[in-house]
């Protein structure tokens, strides 16, 4: 599986935005099983520049043996704002 993955207008996390906040967005891409156990597949890197509309680095990964795919199955693409504390806040 390869991905080119980037985002417009994202939502600021840290601090306010008409202050000038900003987010760290990262992306989580997770599997869920027929039993809806989340499976983390992969994470990329912060993007610090452009946290409004940020491009990730092309990136591919494969599916561990483990999962089994099934018509229950669901990839999920995550973007996340980096916390240094690592209570990373949501975005979408």
């Amino acid at each position: 599986v390869s991905f080119k993955v980037s985002a417009k207008n994202l939502a600021v996390k840290d601090g306010v935005e008409l202050l000038g906040g900003t987010s760290d967005p990262f992306i989580r891409v997770v599997a869920k099983n027929s039993n809806g156990v989340k499976i983390p597949l992969y994470r990329s890197e912060v993007v610090k520049e452009n946290h409004k509309t940020p491009s990730w680095k092309d990136f591919s990964f494969d599916l561990p043996s483990t999962l089994v795919p099934s018509v229950d199955t669901s990839l999920t693409l995550e973007v996340w704002d980096w916390d240094p504390d690592g209570s990373h806040d949501f975005i979408g």
